[in-house]
């Protein structure tokens, strides 16, 4: 197998950006481009590579380059650079590309029909390109993105179907890779005390929602900067509250710096010495 930097005319920031995209052989990049797969292949590699699709199509061999299928923004973006440049002697791609697309260097005329007439290829184009994007990022190929365009969280699925008032245990649960959602519980939360509200199905995220737990709530309602008293406070079963106090210790004799309506948890982080 020849090495990727065997590619005429490539550079080595190009042999890197290819090769972090795990195509390390002249023979694995032409793999990329079989047909009838030319197009797709060679966007695939410029959207893992970030080298424009003009340059890439310079590193495929002449025989293998299905001019006529190319789009024609490729074509006008590969002419202009053709022509711009000097034909080196004995070269038969850059002699190829001026008598094929010499065309472009005279006001897009040839096959070139205009963005109207053509919309329905970008359109195609774009939803192949849609559908690309969805599919690396369905398989984590996005994760240094940041969302949502990255599926970059993980978060806590039931492992099976689970009843309602059951007691949550760590089996119960497994991470999966998810688009992020702010009530959703990830690995290393704590679920001792979790009891279930509801059934969930298998293979369901996990939600603040979906459970109860034993929390300091507040019997009555609460002024900002008031020193929390025995009648003010109780522990109860109530739906999930991220922070919330989980004994009454915690909270009694001491200053909620907010205030707390009548039957809402007590947050900790609202919690203060009285002194």
């Amino acid at each position: 197998m020849a090495d990727i930097s065997s590619l005429e005319g490539i550079h080595s920031d190009e042999v890197d950006a290819l090769c972090r995209a795990k195509i390390r052989t002249t023979e694995e990049f032409e793999a990329q481009i079989e047909p009838p797969f030319f197009n797709y292949g060679i966007m695939y590699m410029s959207i893992n590579t970030d080298i424009k699709p003009d340059r890439l199509i310079e590193f495929v061999p002449p025989e293998l380059v299905p001019m006529d299928l190319l789009p024609d923004v490729w074509l006008e973006g590969l002419a202009a650079r053709v022509l711009r440049e000097p034909l080196p002697d004995g070269d038969p791609w850059r002699k190829r590309c001026r008598r094929g697309l010499q065309r472009f260097g005279r006001g897009l005329k040839g096959h070139w029909k205009g963005w109207k007439d053509n919309l329905q290829i970008f359109v195609l184009m774009a939803v192949l390109l849609l559908l690309l994007a969805l599919a690396l990022r369905a398989a984590g190929g996005l994760q240094g993105l940041p969302s949502p365009l990255g599926l970059r969280d993980r978060a806590l699925i039931t492992a099976d179907s689970l009843e309602s008032g059951r007691a949550l245990k760590s089996g119960d649960l497994y991470p999966a890779l998810l688009p992020p959602e702010s009530d959703y519980f990830k690995p290393g939360d704590n679920l001792e005390g979790l009891i279930l509200a509801r059934k969930i199905s298998s293979q369901t995220p996990l939600r603040f929602r979906d459970v109860l737990r034993h929390q300091v709530i507040a019997t009555k309602d609460i002024q900002a900067n008031a020193v929390l008293q025995k009648e003010d406070i109780t522990l109860a079963l109530t739906p999930y509250q991220p922070g919330a106090a989980l004994k009454l210790e915690e909270v009694y004799g001491r200053i909620s710096s907010q205030t707390v309506r009548k039957d809402a948890a007590v947050l900790s982080e609202f919690i203060k010495s009285a002194e």
